[in-house]
């Protein structure tokens, strides 16, 4: 490798520190880095980055790095994008003789032990590159006039070569990988930037515009803006391509669908292929609305699995440690039951998410004194494997609000597991009654939120170690019972708090 074409290397791990550590390492040395915390945006790199090797953690969240590792080695090179070649180095805490067999067997070069020195890895590294430079390299794509050289990183248009940055390029590289189908932008980011949200971001946008403006006359006709959806490269032979220049102006989801419609010059379009141009928009436009309905969907059913796996985690063991200790209080069967019934609820949401929808809210006068009583009850417990110190501070008196207990119920312990799971040490959970609201606030010692309560909410996060569905749920819960999720100042790590409308009827019981 040279300094004018650094090698490319992948980071698949999902312990933080570790994955941060190594990128600012390896980009401090001159390598180009791609990360991931999961085996399926690892999967997603190497089939779409084509990376110069690979390191890969063994304990990934969504499956084994092993499974990463045979998946790269049976990868045919050719029906798959996967270079089987690539060169893969195994890091790992699993020292064992047995782990390390399993590793080479399943094709990994290089097997590093947890903790490592980071010049050992660099060497092991860097001879490996040095090996490996002979080896296949991705060959070359023809799309129409454009040719990408995925090996030396250059692209010609009709023969001459085109100046592209390295996001350019790999926009580029990823959409000629696939001309018939349309990247939506998440993957586009999530690939080629690494993006885990959406946000507002305008950086795909902006490198599209710039890579058709160095395309010159095609360029828009390459890189397409399917509308709602993403980016397409046009898949026509070079007489559609010039056709294009001389074509009147179309319809933009007709001229994305069938580009070799376009080929009628000046004259009045037919009325078959102004039929056929309306159908190819209304298909589009149909396919868009269903992806957008499924999308919906599935994150109904993510919401409800994610709000069965809390309350079954604390009543488990809240039951195992009345056991242990012989405690079978009332008020701990009571706070075991809430979360029963909170299960119960995930059950109703998950059985509705087929139908498109959200099991109906039940509206009652709430006590949060009490609520919160029966949360730190059983929370209590899995601070304790958290390593953690859950303290209930005494609510105002009179802190009622109106809602469906149970949902509320999941929106509290949402912020609590959160607080658990993120923060160290003391965990606050505290009820204010302030003129017409109600203010529950959650409160931890650890690093803090890593972005905005609102753009975490506005895009939750899949994947372990992240604050963001659990918060999304909750955002929900509090914008339906007329309130709303709010980060609250603090000197130190994170404070969430529900804002609520304070109820004026009767308490609860009278």
């Amino acid at each position: 490798m040279t300094a004018a074409d650094p090698a490319t290397i992948l980071v698949v791990e999902d312990d933080e520190p570790t994955r941060t550590f190594l990128a600012d390492n390896l980009t401090a040395d001159g390598y180009e880095l791609l990360v991931a915390d999961s085996a399926a945006d690892g999967l997603a790199h190497l089939e779409t980055k084509f990376p110069d090797l690979a390191l890969i953690d063994l304990g990934l969240p969504d499956r084994s790095g092993l499974d990463v590792i045979a998946r790269v080695r049976a990868s045919d090179g050719v029906a798959s994008r996967i270079d089987p070649a690539v060169p893969i180095i195994v890091l790992t805490g699993r020292a064992g003789e047995l782990d390390r067999l399993r590793g080479f067997e399943r094709g990994c070069d290089d097997y590093v032990c947890k903790p490592f020195s980071y010049p050992e890895l660099r060497a092991r590294v860097e001879a490996l590159l040095r090996r490996s430079e002979v080896r296949r390299r991705p060959g070359r794509t023809r799309v129409g006039d454009l040719e990408i050289d995925a090996a030396s990183r250059v692209v010609r248009l009709r023969g001459a070569p085109i100046a592209l940055s390295q996001k350019e390029f790999a926009l580029v590289r990823t959409l000629a990988s696939d001309p018939t189908r349309v990247f939506t932008k998440e993957e586009l980011l999530r690939s080629i930037w690494g993006f885990r949200t959406l946000g507002s971001t305008r950086t795909l946008d902006s490198h599209a515009c710039r890579l058709r403006h160095k395309l010159g006359g095609f360029g828009d006709r390459y890189v397409v803006n399917v509308w709602g959806v993403g980016y397409r490269l046009v898949d026509g032979p070079p007489s559609q391509l010039a056709a294009f220049v001389e074509a009147p102006p179309l319809a933009p989801a007709a001229a994305m669908a069938l580009p070799g419609l376009a080929v009628v010059g000046a004259a009045p379009l037919h009325p078959v292929l102004l039929g056929a141009w309306l159908l190819a928009a209304v298909a589009i436009a149909v396919a868009a609305a269903g992806r957008l309905e499924l999308r919906r969907r599935r994150e109904l059913v993510a919401r409800a699995c994610h709000e069965l796996r809390g309350p079954l985690t604390a009543a488990h063991l809240a039951l195992h440690a009345g056991a242990r200790h012989g405690d079978a209080a009332p008020a701990r069967l009571a706070a075991i039951d809430l979360e029963l019934e909170r299960a119960g609820v995930a059950l109703d949401d998950l059985a509705a998410a087929r139908r498109g929808r959200r099991a109906p809210d039940r509206y009652e006068p709430v006590d949060v004194g009490d609520l919160l009583a029966y949360q730190a009850a059983t929370w209590r417990i899995v601070a304790g494997v958290f390593g953690c110190r859950l303290e209930l501070v005494e609510p105002a008196r009179g802190a009622i609000v109106r809602g469906d207990r149970l949902r509320l119920a999941q929106a509290v312990g949402n912020l609590v597991a959160n607080a658990l799971e993120h923060g160290t040490g003391r965990v606050e959970l505290v009820a204010r009654a302030l003129g017409d609201r109600v203010r529950i606030e959650v409160a931890d010692e650890g690093p803090g939120l890593p972005a905005p309560v609102g753009d975490l909410t506005r895009r939750p996060r899949a994947g372990r170690g992240r604050r963001g569905r659990g918060l999304a749920i909750a955002a929900d819960i509090a914008d339906r019972h007329g309130g709303r999720l709010v980060a609250a100042p603090s000197s130190r790590g994170a404070r969430v708090a529900l804002e609520l409308p304070a109820w004026r009827g009767a308490r609860p019981g009278e």
